[in-house]
């Protein structure tokens, strides 16, 4: 996931600092994340295991992406709403785009460092924000 948002002059940047809450179509919470200010990335946190950032061990980053794997596909389809605090405003019940995508099957056979190289589904959620709306 990937927040951006325009600026007056029209330019899209990334936003540095947020958090986003996934909600379904009832507007119940499926998850949670964060937008690291480091990397300009949204780090999404497993109930049990949190977020699966770059500060982990190597054997915990390991465990952790491996209950995200599993976990996402459970909840992810029925994303509908996102909740967004950013730095200036809050934004509730904006909606999402969301969108799925196989890996190519030329790349996932191919032998890759992780333990695992199974054919993967990649999300990309996709909404609007307008920082004109804040105050």
């Amino acid at each position: 996931m990937q927040l951006a948002y325009k600026q007056d002059s029209g330019t899209l940047r990334r936003m540095r600092n947020g958090q986003v809450e996934l909600l379904d179509s009832n507007r119940s919470l499926l998850a949670r994340a964060t937008i690291d200010t480091r990397y300009g990335v949204v780090w999404l946190a497993h109930p049990d295991k949190g977020q699966c950032g770059p500060n982990l061990a190597r054997d915990d980053f390991v465990d952790c992406s491996l209950a995200q794997a599993a976990w996402i596909p459970q909840w992810v389809r029925s994303v509908r709403y996102a909740n967004i605090a950013l730095e200036r405003c809050s934004i509730a019940n904006r909606n999402v785009k969301l969108e799925s995508h196989r890996d190519n099957l030329l790349t996932w056979w191919m032998p890759w460092p992780q333990p695992a190289s199974a054919p993967y589904t990649r999300y990309k959620a996709t909404f609007a924000v307008d920082t004109r709306e804040c105050p």
